[in-house]
């Protein structure tokens, strides 16, 4: 049963990959991350799974949803977004892992979901294995507040809440989002000279332009399943960058570090 499955895999879990399968797939990362020694810790969804052999041994791992009906909810709420995207973010928040995003130019397909973002030099090695280690982008407001929302929406589309309740719950997403991402980080920084290597993405903004113009009649045939709530979790994305990725930064960038435009808070 896919459940129990599920409840055996959200242990071991530590981030889901995105990329885009039609280019094949960022071969130096997936290098890199089979190289750390815990198995089942990478979880890719079955599209991006079946792409290459490499992912048919340890540390990779094919994940499922807790229910099908998971699955075909988010397909139908978002048609428009690209299956492999759309599928790494869900399952990201279904597991409560960071997706890590191994092609920067999918931040465009992941940009109307995103509430925050980080600019500043790509990760080293070090830095991108201490996010990946288990509970280090944990926060529990991230995970509560998916099934508050779950219950709005089906409020919704019951005919018991208005729309704008629905867009002042987006809202207030993005602002937990933002003041934790800030308390945690600094305040959120824009700068052209540094790409974005950290954000934070909400699958609720995928939705949510299908379930505010769809049909009440349309919207009911869908299963409103409560474990549909796991995939409205706040996500983190972390970039993986070609240039400078794979490599340990020099120690004086850990001494300085003001020059970085992020705040490097984990060490291995």
């Amino acid at each position: 049963m896919p459940i129990a499955e599920y409840l055996l895999l959200v242990k071991q879990v530590q981030t889901v990959l995105l990329f885009n399968p039609r280019k094949g797939i960022p071969r130096q990362p997936c290098l890199w991350l089979q190289r750390r020694p815990r198995a089942n810790s990478v979880g890719l969804p079955s599209l991006l799974y079946n792409v290459d052999q490499i992912f048919k041994r340890p540390p990779f791992v094919k994940l499922v949803y807790p229910h099908g009906n998971v699955a075909r909810f988010y397909a139908e709420l978002s048609p428009d977004v690209p299956d492999y995207v759309r599928e790494s973010v869900v399952l990201g928040s279904c597991y409560a892992v960071p997706v890590l995003v191994l092609e920067p130019e999918l931040l465009t397909d992941l940009q109307p979901a995103i509430l925050w973002e980080r600019h500043g030099q790509p990760f080293s090695e070090s830095e991108l294995s201490g996010y990946l280690s288990p509970s280090a982008l944990s926060v529990p407001e991230f995970v509560e507040i998916a099934e508050e929302t779950f219950y709005a929406l089906r409020d919704f589309v019951h005919g018991h809440t208005a729309g704008e309740e629905i867009l002042d719950i987006a809202e207030q997403r993005r602002e937990l989002a933002c003041s934790y991402a800030q308390k945690r980080f600094g305040a959120s920084v824009t700068d052209a000279q540094f790409p974005v290597i950290m954000a934070c993405v909400d699958p609720l903004r995928f939705i949510l332009p299908w379930l505010l113009k769809g049909k009440r009649e349309m919207l009911e045939t869908i299963c409103w399943d409560d474990l549909v709530a796991t995939g409205l979790s706040i996500v983190w994305a972390l970039i993986a960058h070609p240039t400078g990725q794979f490599r340990e930064r020099h120690s004086r960038h850990y001494r300085k570090g003001h020059n970085c435009g992020f705040l490097v808070a984990v060490r291995p």
